[in-house]
């Protein structure tokens, strides 16, 4: 509005201008008399004005390739005390960006012109039985050589891979050889009734590749364009080899390199994967339903210290059917027992564990045991006993807590007999944790993967409350809870988890053999 008023004042003057447009005339001589004037600006404005030519230095200095976060730091290694956000706001305004590296290797290459089959699966990756549903795609390796390219084909009953192969060229071939391999793998008949369901790609829709569906009575289904969650299953065993072996164990040097690298990775994905430890709780959910429901989730930690979400289903929280038909679903593909499962004392799941997994042993969430025992206590008790729980779950050995969970008992046995009852009923399981390594105790003795990452959830579908289904809405949280799993670090010490899978004994924390060679 300033720019048009300057344009046409000389014509229309300036107050008739402003009365049509929504600004007032003070407002405009006010902007002119802080063009003439610097010292009117406001300090935020004088500031910006002496940091955009320090700021295009810098980015014309470095070839125009450094984005905000490397102009922002070579300023302040300068000297130059800046905010990342301002240098950020002064780039976007002066149209500067970093370069990106990289080019996109397009995999799915639809023809237009061919007929495809329909969707079928409409995203539902549950079924009951092996065989009943495949699942494929491809991806691409980068190496010294060129590209190669892997193509998969996944049971989505057992979550195994049944067929893979590694080529050097993007055709149907490369598809149509791990089809193959499936085949021979499981042995199908007409009578299967399996359904396959793939991308749009070029390879999965050519002549070879349908024709051959069709000789062993597979039906074809495909998703749509651009669209990863209609194929939501193979991209996600796509992203654990990226992330698991390519990104890894690159540079990549030859093809070769890759196939072996694969073999290696599938037959640990189908034989040798196990978790060591099991997080489990019910989530409420806020959508509306005729029964109180909530989401039932697992998160499971691999011997490389990397958490995954094992299941976020539809269930009852303290059914153990529930819990027992989800467990039961995982052991039929391929679960192993966990070392120690971590959850609430109030769900039904540890009945189903006792009942699917004997040998893991339980671990009580501290989080949830305070909040219930605090509730059986007046409000003018619950800060002292706060803190003598406390003294119990932080303490560094297992002889300490057990001599402060004699004083709080002690202490509050004979006029709170239920907050007491509450806590002793579940010692040894609350203990647990003193038999693993010292660094996996913040991780293993609350919920907290479970409850962080669902606090995330929460907040950004606070927008949906009592507006989607059941059905939407765990699909909401399932997309929601692959998001937050990205950015999930890590465990501590969890070089220490190859010793806790092979059985090695643990003294409060701290590994027995080290212990004996310190008394030798």
């Amino acid at each position: 509005m300033i720019a048009f008023i300057d344009d046409h004042k000389d014509r229309h003057g300036v107050e008739p201008i402003c009365r049509v447009l929504p600004i007032a005339p003070s407002t405009y001589y006010e902007h002119q008399v802080r063009q003439r004037d610097p010292w009117r600006r406001s300090v935020r404005a004088r500031r910006d004005e002496a940091l955009k030519p320090e700021i295009e230095r810098v980015w014309r200095e470095n070839f125009k390739v450094f984005g905000i976060r490397k102009v922002w730091l070579q300023l302040n290694r300068e000297g130059v005390c800046v905010a990342r956000c301002t240098v950020a706001r002064l780039m976007k305004t002066m149209g500067m960006e970093g370069v990106r590296r990289g080019r996109r290797v397009v995999t799915t290459r639809p023809d237009e012109a061919i007929e495809r089959p329909p969707d079928v699966v409409h995203r539902n990756f549950t079924v009951a039985r092996p065989n009943a549903l495949w699942v494929a795609d491809l991806t691409y390796v980068a190496t010294w050589r060129g590209f190669a390219y892997v193509a998969f084909v996944i049971d989505a009953f057992a979550r195994r891979i049944v067929g893979w192969r590694v080529s050097g060229s993007l055709s149907a071939a490369l598809a149509l050889d791990a089809l193959e391999q499936a085949l021979y793998d499981r042995e199908i008949s007409p009578r299967s009734e399996l359904i396959h369901h793939s991308d749009r790609g070029v390879q999965y829709l050519s002549i070879r590749y349908t024709e051959r569906l069709c000789e062993v009575g597979i039906r074809p289904s495909v998703g749509r364009v651009g669209d990863s969650y209609d194929n939501a299953l193979a991209e996600t065993v796509i992203g654990l080899f990226k992330t698991g072996v390519i990104r890894q164990q690159g540079p990549w040097k030859s093809l070769e390199d890759v196939e072996f690298a694969t073999l290696a990775w599938v037959d640990w994905f189908n034989n040798k994967r196990q978790f060591v430890y099991l997080w489990a709780d019910g989530i409420y959910t806020n959508v509306r339903a005729e029964e109180r429901r909530c989401i039932l989730v697992l998160v499971s930690c691999d011997v490389h210290g990397r958490k995954h979400f094992l299941a976020i289903e539809d269930g009852f929280r303290e059914s153990t059917e529930s819990w027992k038909a989800l467990l039961l679903s995982l052991k039929g593909r391929g679960l192993k027992a966990a070392r120690l499962a971590v959850g609430d004392g109030a769900l039904g799941f540890w009945a189903a564990l006792s009942a699917v997994y004997p040998e893991t042993l339980d671990q009580r969430c501290w989080v949830h045991k305070t909040v219930n025992v605090l509730d059986k206590l007046p409000k003018r008790l619950q800060g002292p006993a706060k803190s003598a729980l406390h003294e119990i779950w932080q303490a560094d050995s297992r002889v300490a807590a057990d001599k402060a969970f004699d004083r709080f008992v002690a202490t509050y046995e004979d006029k709170y007999p239920k907050a007491v009852d509450c806590l002793v009923k579940d010692r040894a399981q609350l203990l647990a944790f003193y038999d693993f390594p010292a660094p996996h105790w913040q991780h293993i003795r609350t919920t907290n993967p479970i409850e962080s990452a669902f606090a995330t959830i929460r907040l950004r579908t606070r927008k949906t409350r009592n507006c989607v289904s059941a059905k939407s809405g765990l699909s909401l949280m399932h997309q929601l809870a692959m998001s937050a799993q990205k950015r999930w670090r890590r465990l501590r010490g969890f070089r220490q988890l190859a010793d806790v899978v092979a059985g090695v004994k643990y003294i409060d924390g701290v590994d027995e053999r080290k212990i004996s060679r310190k008394a030798a």
